[in-house]
């Protein structure tokens, strides 16, 4: 997405433009991102969880050591983003109350995934990239609701 108004000038503003159009920061123009929870047919308490994002990286502007941009606005961009996690989940009854058990690893591919850049082109170190995740091995365990046993449910017919 375009416009001609990339950077909101206002007084109180750090940088400075007179071009100010190109691609909005959010901009990701090639974009796919897809999750699913599958509950395993052989094993019923057991399900396969995932998730993957995959895009273009987003724009950003490069400016000098006064705060004028140079070009135009958001005429860079970074690097594209890959993320795949993948889990495994397990339903448990404890006490009265079911629960899932999950075991994952985000960012599988251990793919770089930056979130910040040096913008300042006066800097020796202009366009390097910094942050991301690495491959991470997540847990979760999540209150699923009281359990509900078989003798508790009443018959099929029975009125009350």
């Amino acid at each position: 997405m375009r416009s001609n108004a990339v950077i909101d000038i206002a007084p109180g503003d750090y940088f400075l433009t007179a071009n100010n159009d190109g691609p909005l920061d959010w901009d990701a123009p090639n974009r796919v991102v897809a999750w699913f929870y599958l509950p395993a047919i052989v094993r019923p308490k057991w399900a396969v969880a995932g998730f993957i994002e995959s895009r273009s990286g987003f724009p950003f502007s490069a400016a000098d050591d006064a705060g004028f941009i140079v070009g135009r606005a958001n005429a860079y961009r970074y690097p594209s983003h890959f993320e795949l996690d993948l889990a495994i989940e397990r339903r448990i009854a404890l006490r009265g109350h079911q629960w899932a058990l999950r075991i994952g690893v985000d960012n599988i591919t251990n793919h770089f995934n930056p979130y910040a850049v040096n913008g300042n082109i006066s800097s020796d170190r202009f366009g390097r990239f910094y942050g991301g995740q690495d491959r991470l091995l997540v847990m979760r365990l999540r209150w699923l609701g009281k359990a509900t046993s078989p003798a508790a449910a009443p018959a099929a017919g029975a009125s009350r």
